[in-house]
């Protein structure tokens, strides 16, 4: 009995994030990420002045939960009060055919759907200002297909106030 108590299969690590993993039947993985400027404004004959800010500090918890293949992510913005960014529910069954239901990306502009973390700049273009659709809560189905699943779509259906209802991303 001694073998088979939960906390011989519960297993925590660090690996691409602080992860917590308790069998098959739960898995979730703790990451931050922040973007942080100090400005120094030092003229000829005047006063120095200095500025820091945050732009991002993304905390952001991912895994799975009841069966390997039902995925959750949850992301919040801690600058702007905690700010619900994503959160969203894939069931992953079948890697050609998954439904996701949430709050997330509208995968439209593929600038707007690669993370910040992976851009060559560190703003996206003013181009994706004005057309990138931002986050939303809706309904999809996306997946891959091909041998290595390297074609891959994703169509859905959002609620269209933007996210967390507020009409602006």
């Amino acid at each position: 009995a001694e073998k088979d108590a939960w906390y011989n299969k519960f297993k925590a690590q660090y690996k691409k994030g602080l992860t917590f993993q308790a069998g098959d039947k739960f898995k979730m993985r703790f990451r931050i990420r922040g973007q942080f400027r100090l400005t120094v404004d030092d003229p000829d004959g005047g006063l120095t002045s200095t500025n820091f800010s945050v732009a991002r500090l993304r905390l952001k918890w991912d895994g799975y939960a009841f069966k390997p293949w039902f995925l959750y992510t949850v992301q919040v913005n801690v600058p702007d009060d905690l700010d619900l960014r994503d959160m969203y529910f894939t069931a992953a069954y079948d890697n050609r055919i998954m439904p996701r239901v949430g709050q997330w990306k509208v995968p439209f502009g593929r600038q707007e759907l690669t993370s910040s973390s992976a851009l060559q700049f560190v703003n996206r273009s003013i181009v994706n200002d004005e057309f990138g659709l931002g986050r939303d809560r809706g309904v999809a189905l996306m997946g891959g297909l091909g041998p290595q699943y390297n074609f891959s779509y994703s169509g859905g259906v959002f609620n269209g106030d933007g996210r967390n209802g507020s009409s602006d991303d």
